[in-house]
């Protein structure tokens, strides 16, 4: 849970980062010639920037008390599992200072960025500030406008190729003013990001086919043998129901034994005395199907498969030799494989070979037979029966097995991820309405000349929301891309450093969720509020916005 929050809290931080430098570089850019004017008074660019960054650290102050106040609750909702199957954790000097702590960072790492773009006014020229209205030296000003000239020469607006004149005309504003509209597509692939990777962690953890990374075979049906005073006869009499059981197949017993091997330390040093140490081993017929194995194969009769931390604890690898003792007897093994295991801590181990009477404890597992299947008797009724005929046993179907040893996590994703698919809508949302409620204010002028020369309002509007979808579409799509690629890496290798017995992860995703709802709806948030702000669009008649435009600028020139 932690590696989701942190992860998504990262993401939201970045957004949150990267429309803080949109809108300040905006700010600077409606201000530039008020900034003109100061500098032409004799203020100094740094006392010009302090102006900026106080009303800056007002509001990042407001933001990060408001963020503190509200993740109290937030961290109450997202532990109640964890809190219930354990404890409630106390209040410590370390749980009272370390977010005093994050608030302190997220607060300076504000301020430093705005510091390091308001570094924009020191490069604002007096005179083509209050001439041009422009940041930019006269050179690049004058390279960026032939640029904009040949990629309006490229662009035909005459009704040939794809497409309408409005059409073309939306294409060839975004074409000249990539610069500004790259934090949409940017924005929304990192939105992707947020929402899906903890989707995807859950759906992972949920999965069936998830118990092979877990240890255990993947089946139906699982039955737990451990505590009693004859467990063999338990074991015998469970595993005969089972086998008669028409609804039942591919019936196998696993036997949990402590051998004893040799430590690390011991078995690399030539002449150290042997210190041999407990190893738990799974005994059974692992032909019929076994865990995913990270490296090598099932085990075979003479070798032995090993958990990912044991194999690093005892340090050896797939076709490594390994003593094992047992009653005294010793002989070798050969390591056949290494798997991953989240059971008893991580250290296990398993073997080919016929059961052993006096097992620690034993596991049954079975399938449902393919009549089954087709009538009510699923693996829950089936385990409620079994479970009330041998009251020694507990038998789960394995979905409750799953649920049972990881709801603890799950719980805690399942709302984490939750809470990323709200915060990543609405960031998405705010954003995007930001972004545009912006743009318009500037582009007053040009659409009153669209106006001007026949465009009616519902193509001037069609225009903002063409636009906003051709910025949109291919974030969406890289941030889905990049969420299925790279995220089950990131995540994987952090989960790699818990110590959980997590080494390699691989994502067991929903597609029609991730690939299908995530991106539809992230598109319509997107076009929904590009249809909201474009409303304001032709409200007024042209005069007036090519008016107003005027006097913005002619109040601007004063």
């Amino acid at each position: 849970m932690a590696v989701a929050l942190v992860g998504v809290s990262s993401v939201l931080i970045l957004i949150a980062l990267l429309n803080l430098r949109f809108v300040i570089r905006g700010s600077i850019q409606d201000d530039v010639r008020q900034i003109g004017a100061m500098k032409a008074m004799g203020l100094a660019p740094a006392d010009i920037r302090g102006m900026y960054l106080a009303k800056y650290r007002v509001l990042s102050l407001l933001g990060c008390v408001l963020g503190a106040v509200l993740s109290v609750p937030a961290a109450h909702w997202l532990t109640r599992s964890v809190a219930e199957s354990y404890a409630q954790a106390g209040l410590t000097v370390v749980t009272v200072l370390l977010p005093v702590v994050a608030v302190i960072l997220v607060h300076l790492v504000v301020m430093t960025v705005s510091r390091v773009i308001l570094r924009q006014i020191n490069r604002v020229e007096v005179v083509t500030a209050l001439m041009h209205g422009s940041t930019l030296p006269p050179r690049q000003r004058m390279r960026n406008l032939r640029a904009q000239r040949r990629a309006a020469h490229r662009t035909r607006l005459i009704h040939r190729g794809w497409g309408s004149t409005t059409m073309r005309l939306a294409w060839l504003d975004i074409r000249t003013q990539r610069r500004q509209w790259a934090l949409i597509p940017v924005v929304f692939a990192l939105t992707v990001v947020v929402i899906t990777v903890p989707t995807n962690l859950l759906t992972t953890l949920t999965d069936p086919r998830f118990v092979t990374h877990m240890g255990s075979p993947q089946a139906d049906v699982r039955a737990d043998i451990q505590f009693g005073n004859d467990l063999d006869a338990v074991q015998a009499e469970l595993t005969a129901a089972m086998d008669q059981d028409a609804r039942l197949g591919n019936v196998r017993t696993y036997a949990n034994l402590r051998l004893e091997t040799l430590g690390s330390e011991a078995a690399g040093e030539p002449g150290a005395n042997p210190q041999w140490e407990t190893l738990r081993v799974e005994v059974g017929d692992y032909s019929r199907g076994t865990v995913e194995f990270l490296t090598g194969q099932a085990p075979g009769d003479g070798h032995i498969a090993l958990s990912a931390l044991n194999a690093e604890k005892l340090g050896v690898q797939v076709g490594d030799q390994l003593p094992v003792r047992r009653d005294g007897v010793t002989h070798q093994v050969q390591v056949s494989g290494v798997y991953q295991d989240l059971t008893s801590g991580g250290y296990t181990a398993e073997m080919q070979g016929q059961l052993s009477a006096d097992a620690d404890s034993y596991v049954v597992l079975a399938d449902l037979a393919t009549p089954a299947r087709t009538n009510d008797d699923d693996a829950t009724a089936i385990a409620q029966e079994y479970n009330q005929r041998f009251t020694a046993a507990d038998v789960r179907p394995l979905e409750g097995f799953l649920r049972q040893s990881l709801s603890y996590v799950t719980d805690a994703v399942r709302a984490t991820a939750w809470l990323a698919l709200a915060f990543g809508l609405l960031v998405a949302a705010l954003i995007t309405t930001l972004f545009l409620r912006l743009r318009l204010a500037r582009d007053t002028q040009q659409m009153g000349v669209l106006r001007a020369v026949g465009f009616s309002p519902r193509e001037v509007r069609s225009q903002v929301i063409f636009k906003v979808l051709v910025a949109v579409t291919p974030g969406v799509v890289i941030g889905a891309v990049a969420a299925h690629w790279a995220g089950q890496r990131v995540v994987g290798a952090l989960l790699s450093q818990t110590g959980l017995g997590f080494s390699h992860l691989t994502f067991l995703v929903h597609p029609v969720l991730v690939w299908g709802g995530y991106p539809v709806a992230l598109l319509t948030v997107g076009v929904g509020c590009a249809a909201v702000a474009a409303r304001a669009v032709g409200l007024n008649p042209m005069s007036a916005q090519m008016k107003e435009q005027s006097s913005v600028e002619r109040a601007r020139n004063a």
